[in-house]
């Protein structure tokens, strides 16, 4: 039997009077995780409510999204607080983007444990390791670098509207946006960059830009304005490169310093609930019925509303496991699951 349906069996089986007795729990769980900080205790102790009604659930999961030590204001505010932002007169992105000097060290940090052999296994605390360290620190950093990108691509509409205004609502995605205009400069002839074009967008994208460029008002910028431009062009790539690279190298080490979780749910889903939840203890601190929304804020400012009537869709709704259930029985399968981790 594979796990997916030994999960599915395990709700299936629950019996009403275990069910009402979890349902009847609701008030204990909320106060433990009210206390958690200090020391209260863990999921064992009722924490699943698959009695409760889905939409009070879900309602429920509301707060898990915000429950991480690394949630700080949602994405959707950030990204309008940057939004009302006005860089036009910062000569350079560097004197109000920096996290690439940050992240600089910490990429080194794994460029060294990637070139080392890969232990098998771990002696003594988990916790005091090193290399968990950098991974908890990684993780966290990751988190940061979608707000640095949204502040950069912000940099470089203000500064390349002048000379393609429209190009900022034909290619909305920051880092799309970004190769694009690597790609253009100062050239609205865009017939010889066709190739070029098509590597960072799809081709009736490249079409309407293309057209758009034609009859676009804007002026050429000097080269002073034009070097600008492109350099926070390469800062936007960077960021996105260094992102992929602490994502990759983390989940890399997910078997390693959280078998068991990833077994589960992926070592990719494993890695950004321990990095949001501020490392293993916190996850293993929270109540199994805040697990699932672990997440969700962020995620809900960058993608677009969906039709499967869960409204917080977090970190566990993108995992493998979940992924592959049935649309009707994702929440229930993602109480079970969470229970879980």
């Amino acid at each position: 039997m594979s796990l997916e349906q030994e999960l599915l069996a395990d709700f299936d089986d629950r019996s009403d009077d275990e069910e009402e007795k979890e349902a009847d729990s609701l008030n204990t769980t909320l106060d433990l995780y009210a206390n958690r900080a200090n020391g209260a205790s863990s999921r064992g102790n009722g924490m699943q409510i698959d009695g409760a009604d889905d939409e009070d659930e879900d309602e429920e999961m509301e707060d898990a999204g915000g429950g991480g030590p690394n949630d700080g204001d949602d994405a959707a505010q950030t990204r309008a607080r940057i939004n009302k932002m006005q860089l036009g007169k910062v000569d350079d992105v560097r004197e109000i983007a920096r996290l690439m000097e940050v992240l600089e060290p910490v990429l080194e940090k794994i460029a060294y444990y990637q070139s080392q052999p890969t232990p098998t296994s771990i002696i003594g605390s988990v916790e005091q390791n090193p290399e968990y360290h950098l991974i908890v620190e990684s993780n966290e950093h990751s988190v940061e670098i979608d707000s640095e990108i949204i502040l950069v691509h912000k940099f470089i509409r203000d500064h390349y509207t002048p000379r393609f205004p429209e190009l900022e609502n034909l290619v909305t995605n920051p880092l799309d946006y970004a190769k694009t205009v690597a790609v253009v400069k100062n050239d609205l002839q865009l017939q010889p960059l066709q190739s070029q074009l098509r590597a960072v967008l799809d081709s009736a994208t490249v079409m309407v830009v293309t057209v758009e460029a034609t009859t676009s008002k804007g002026r050429p910028l000097s080269e002073k304005e034009l070097a600008t431009v492109l350099r926070a062009c390469e800062m936007t790539i960077a960021l996105d490169r260094a992102k992929h690279t602490i994502i990759n190298y983390v989940s890399s080490r997910m078997t390693l310093f959280a078998p068991n979780t990833s077994a589960i749910v992926g070592s990719t889903t494993a890695a950004q609930m321990i990095g949001f939840a501020g490392g293993l203890s916190g996850l293993a601190k929270m109540p199994a019925c805040n697990i699932s929304g672990l997440g969700s804020k962020r995620r809900a400012a960058v993608t677009l509303a969906s039709n499967t009537g869960i409204r917080h869709q977090g970190f566990l709704f993108d995992s493998p496991i979940i992924r592959q259930i049935p649309t009707d029985l994702k929440l229930k399968a993602m109480r079970v699951v969470a229970s879980k981790v």
